[in-house]
């Protein structure tokens, strides 16, 4: 392939020749180029694939197999479908089958129920006459009793007659009252309200009774109370005074405190900033890093230092050898 593009290219570079020579170029193109590139090439690469017809096939085969795909999920949901219907009928059909089962069962329940109550009312009936028949034998009996009650009952009527005499020539004189039971229900009312009013009067003077003692109480409480507050206020006063003491103490505390930590940050500062000169000329000298903690900067200082004295120490350990 590349040959055939040089060729092509070198043909093309070649077309402002004469037509004679495109000929000939034909002619050895076709003879010799042609015959070495069917010789070169494979005979397989008609028949290979290149990656983009392989994409393709793949993507073709990727539709396919998706379609089946789709095409599964689809009668997969109408199966589905006719199952859940299916479902739903056999449910219902259940449904009715236990609402007709409980329907037969009711019956019979009902119809026990009534054979039941049919007997069971059968023997109250019995029960009944044989009960009327005691109430009969009971009722005479009271019946006769009921006749001796009212035989004495009459003669105290007769003995209460006088009293009724008097009520009707009472009812008569007053003008007020037309009936006897107005009278003596004005009667049962005064009574009823005399009792109100001695009850009233009576717990009235227990709840002043109560209320005096609760008042001598509440007295006494009060000046007890009193007492207390009296005795707390002057606890507090005493608390006031020694705490405004202990305000006035721990506030020369601060200041003081304060006066030092002024002092010692202006003592800090002086010597940072002495650190940092000296450190500076080392630094120039030594060619050390420039910003450094100041703790760094002393111990660069100390080592300094240190060398400096190691040094005149041999420089007189020298000295006094040679002397």
């Amino acid at each position: 392939l590349f040959v055939c593009c040089f060729v092509c290219g070198l043909i093309g570079n070649m077309s402002g020749n004469t037509k004679k020579k495109e000929q000939n170029l034909q002619e050895y193109f076709q003879a010799n180029v042609e015959e070495k590139l069917l010789k070169q090439m494979p005979k397989d690469v008609l028949t290979q694939k290149t990656p983009a017809t392989e994409l393709l096939v793949k993507k073709q085969e990727l539709a396919n197999v998706e379609d089946a795909l789709v095409a599964q999920k689809e009668d997969f949901r109408l199966r589905m479908e006719s199952l859940q219907q299916r479902r739903a009928e056999l449910e219902r059909k259940e449904h009715q089958l236990q609402e007709n089962l409980l329907k037969f069962d009711r019956f019979l329940k009902e119809n026990d129920v009534r054979r039941e109550r049919a007997v069971r009312k059968a023997e109250e009936e019995n029960t009944v006459a044989d009960q009327r028949e005691e109430e009969i034998k009971v009722l005479k009996m009271r019946l006769d009793l009921l006749k001796e009650k009212k035989e004495r009952q009459q003669k105290i009527i007769n003995g209460y007659q006088k009293f009724e005499d008097f009520l009707k020539q009472t009812l008569a004189k007053s003008g007020e009252f037309n009936e006897i039971s107005e009278l003596m229900d004005r009667h049962a009312t005064l009574v009823a309200t005399d009792h109100d009013l001695r009850e009233r009067e009576k717990n009235s003077l227990n709840s002043m009774d109560v209320m005096k003692k609760e008042a001598a109480q509440f007295r006494e409480q009060n000046k007890i109370f009193t007492l207390k507050c009296n005795n707390k206020l002057a606890t507090l006063e005493d608390e006031k005074e020694q705490a405004q003491t202990a305000k006035l103490h721990w506030e020369n505390q601060f200041n003081q405190v304060q006066n030092s930590a002024s002092k010692r940050t202006l003592l800090l500062g002086q010597i940072k900033m002495a650190t940092a000169n000296l450190y500076s000329l080392v630094q120039k000298k030594d060619n050390a890093p420039v910003n450094v903690p100041p703790t760094v900067q002393l111990q660069k200082l100390q080592n300094y230092i240190q060398d400096i004295q190691d040094i005149t120490q041999q420089y007189e350990a020298e000295y006094e050898s040679t002397q």
